[in-house]
């Protein structure tokens, strides 16, 4: 199966790897790693071509999807220009600005 595969393969590996590569490690009001491992796999899994996201904060979803899905087109939607907790700014994918 799918999962027993993700389980028994380096899935677990890559997403930890990833995740400690995260711009922002504080993530204080964010996603924290459970709901990041859960958005990643997701998204590993289904292998998207676009990605439509409503609310943005910084940005910490975003680099989760990017990294899971680097040749997906990514739409972030937020009505603030700013984090609203604590982080000093939001990371803004550059990959693909299209």
């Amino acid at each position: 199966s799918t999962r027993n595969a993700f389980i028994n393969g380096n899935g677990l590996a890559e997403f930890l790897a990833a995740y400690s590569r995260r711009p922002d490690t504080t993530n204080v009001c964010g996603m924290q790693v459970s709901h990041s491992f859960a958005v990643w796999h997701v998204v590993r899994s289904l292998k998207p071509t676009a990605i439509i996201e409503s609310g943005v904060n910084a940005g910490h979803s975003t680099w989760i999807m990017r990294a899971a899905a680097p040749q997906a087109r990514i739409i972030s939607i937020d009505p603030s220009t700013t984090p609203i907790c604590s982080q000093q700014k939001r990371w803004i994918d550059e990959l693909r600005r299209d």
